[in-house]
């Protein structure tokens, strides 16, 4: 099994009509993977997340490029899969080894800062006058 990761310029599928711009991406990725990992394009399988990534700002604003992992498998079909998925599960372990930090303190606006100085100033007249 070869295993290889791409960043896919769907840039020329901006060159179509509004309503035609994700399917004419999707040509394109499929072509792309074709061509590089040298196969027909009929044995590429486009795993549903990569499908949902070009499709989630609709039809007509598709992302210009995408980072996919390629995988040929030995019977020769090739399997595309979003490389943020890979990312993102390792980053999860790591989260997971890590110990939890304590968590920060909050910040207090300048407002409540301003409050409670004048509250403060406030007591030490009231001091003042009274010891007076």
């Amino acid at each position: 099994m070869i295993s290889r990761v791409y960043t896919v310029p769907l840039k020329k599928a901006w060159r179509k009509k509004k309503n035609r711009r994700a399917e004419a991406a999707v040509k394109f990725l499929r072509r792309f993977v074709a061509r590089h990992m040298k196969v027909e394009e009929e044995k590429v399988k486009i795993d549903a997340k990569v499908n949902e990534k070009i499709w989630e700002r609709s039809m007509n604003n598709p992302p210009r490029r995408i980072r996919v992992k390629v995988d040929k498998m030995d019977d020769g079909t090739v399997i595309v899969s979003l490389l943020e998925e890979v990312k993102k599960t390792e980053e999860e372990e790591e989260k997971e080894e890590k110990p939890k930090e304590e968590k920060k303190k909050k910040r207090t606006t300048r407002r409540k800062r301003r409050k409670k100085e004048e509250k403060e100033d406030a007591g030490d007249e009231e001091k003042s006058i009274q010891e007076s």
